[in-house]
């Protein structure tokens, strides 16, 4: 089909029947619930990674590139010339020379997942339809390999503060300290960031209902307050089945594609299930296993220091 004939529908991914896929030891079978969530069940822990590899490339093969062209700094020439500028930062924190060195410092087990993963993601560049975006793009995906993966993984994790930094930078520089400090958000000094050890609610006012208050009254809501994400744990004494249960919220905007890719991976040595990163193997922030759940929250922390640096040529040397 040329693309201008394509349609949306013409692009779907196949996800029912057999198929054949390169990399593959073993027999693995994918059932999907009535969400779409692939369930895998493999028999070896290669072939497992295979199979979400195969899956996020069914489910997200635009995404998979889009942010591979973004992690190696090409997206401007992939979608528009509005991604130039994160291609300029990409390029200057170097997520692709790192990836690189990183992979050649892989241990052996890690060099196993990634190269499974990889190859479940060309396996479905290979056999499924191509997104309807590579036909309007005129477009053809290379084959993903697990430089690629890590390169993601660095974007994904860097948390860029700086820029906010830079920002402030800039309104001092034009308005001065006041300014700036009206800028800042202000602790909540009624913030019960963790309920004392033994605490009670006796139906009173809840410890933390003025600080939610005070926080809806920032023009941008909480995440003008502060923000962020959060994770907490109720104890088995507290929930109905006796059982503890750990929370976590991620505070992301609405974005489509969807930030995660849920999946449910189980193989002899493991059964696990979790929101997974496009682009990287396994559940890594969230998830659970039959014995054990995880989760995290961002921190926001104080991890990067910006400097101004004033050159004066021809002061040192000849």
């Amino acid at each position: 089909m040329t693309a201008t004939r394509v349609r949306p529908e013409d692009c779907q991914a196949r996800i029912e029947g057999e198929v054949t896929v390169d990399g593959l030891r073993g027999p693995v079978l994918v059932l999907r619930d009535r969400w779409g969530v692939p369930h895998i069940r493999a028999e070896n822990v290669e072939d497992a990674f295979v199979a979400q590899g195969y899956c996020i490339g069914q489910d997200r093969m635009f995404q998979l590139e889009l942010r591979r062209q973004m992690a190696h700094g090409r997206a401007a020439a992939f979608v528009h010339a509005g991604l130039l500028a994160t291609d300029r930062i990409s390029r200057k924190i170097g997520f692709l020379r790192h990836a690189e060195r990183e992979w050649a410092a892989q241990s052996a087990e890690a060099r196993t997942v990634l190269e499974a993963y990889s190859a479940g993601v060309n396996a479905a560049i290979a056999t499924q339809p191509a997104p309807y975006e590579f036909h309007v793009l005129g477009h053809t995906m290379a084959p993903w390999s697990p430089v690629d993966t890590l390169a993601i993984m660095k974007m994904v994790a860097v948390g860029q503060q700086w820029a906010a930094r830079l920002r402030y930078a800039k309104v001092y520089a034009a308005l001065g300290r006041e300014a700036l400090l009206n800028l800042l958000p202000d602790h909540v000094p009624e913030m019960a960031l963790i309920a004392p050890s033994g605490a009670r609610w006796t139906q009173e006012e809840h410890p933390f209902a003025r600080a939610l208050e005070l926080s809806i009254e920032e023009p941008e809501g909480t995440v003008a307050a502060g923000g962020g994400s959060n994770c907490w744990v109720i104890h088995g004494s507290r929930s109905s089945t006796g059982r503890p249960i750990v929370c976590g919220d991620p505070h992301l905007s609405v974005r489509i594609p969807a930030e995660w890719h849920v999946a449910h991976m189980s193989c002899p040595e493991f059964d696990v299930a979790g929101p997974c990163t496009p682009g990287a193997p396994g559940p890594l922030y969230y998830g659970q296993t039959r014995r054990v759940a995880w989760t995290m929250t961002h921190a926001q922390g104080d991890r990067w220091d910006c400097y101004r640096e004033r050159i004066r040529r021809g002061a040192y040397g000849p």
